[in-house]
């Protein structure tokens, strides 16, 4: 029987990020639907950058430096109806 063709290292460290940006951005999808009420599409990114800086830190990042200040509120904050 012949063996399986591999993967290169590039197409499964891609098809990585795109399964977390994919549960990333159900699980903000969820919040968003669950929470009742309309939200921009800034919210919605926001809420993205908010996940995943949680589920995937990146501590040489400019970006995530800033986010980690403040990112207690971002993390607590419920988003119900208001």
């Amino acid at each position: 029987m012949p063996e399986a063709p591999m993967l290169p290292p590039t197409a499964i460290s891609d098809i990585t990020r795109q399964m977390a940006q994919l549960s990333q951005a159900t699980l903000a999808a969820a919040i968003i639907t669950a929470s009742g009420r309309p939200h921009s599409i800034q919210q919605a990114f926001d809420l993205m950058r908010d996940i995943q800086f949680a589920m995937h830190p990146q501590p040489g990042s400019g970006a995530y430096s800033e986010w980690k200040r403040t990112s207690g509120a971002a993390l607590n904050k419920v988003h119900g109806p208001t």
